[in-house]
């Protein structure tokens, strides 16, 4: 597991460090992870090959689900992790990612 400073919110486009003196640091996978599928690429200057966008996925279907499987898997891999089944389900526009199905490969 990796850690990581954690930041405070749900919302992580939006999130700040910490308003508190003590800057929290803690197990970040899932927090990487979730950056990943929210951030587009091009988002971050240092890794413009960062991210997913699941936002253009939102109302899907057909071969861009399997365009989005695809990328989650190659998104994955990239960071260090892996998924033997799927990690994740985008139902009724909703997002459910299933962390216990990730498992770090470093």
């Amino acid at each position: 597991m990796r850690t990581d400073i954690i930041l405070e919110g749900t919302d992580y486009a939006t999130a700040d460090f910490p308003s508190s003196n003590n800057t929290p640091i803690d197990f970040s996978d899932m927090q990487h992870i979730g950056d990943a599928f929210l951030f587009e690429k091009g988002y971050l200057k240092e890794t413009p090959t960062f991210g997913i966008g699941i936002d253009k996925y939102l109302k899907a279907s057909g071969n861009q689900l399997l365009y989005l499987r695809q990328s989650v898997k190659n998104e994955l891999a990239k960071m260090g992790y892996s998924s033997d089944s799927q990690a994740y389900n985008l139902t009724n526009n909703k997002l459910t990612i299933n962390y216990s199905k990730i498992t770090t490969n470093v």
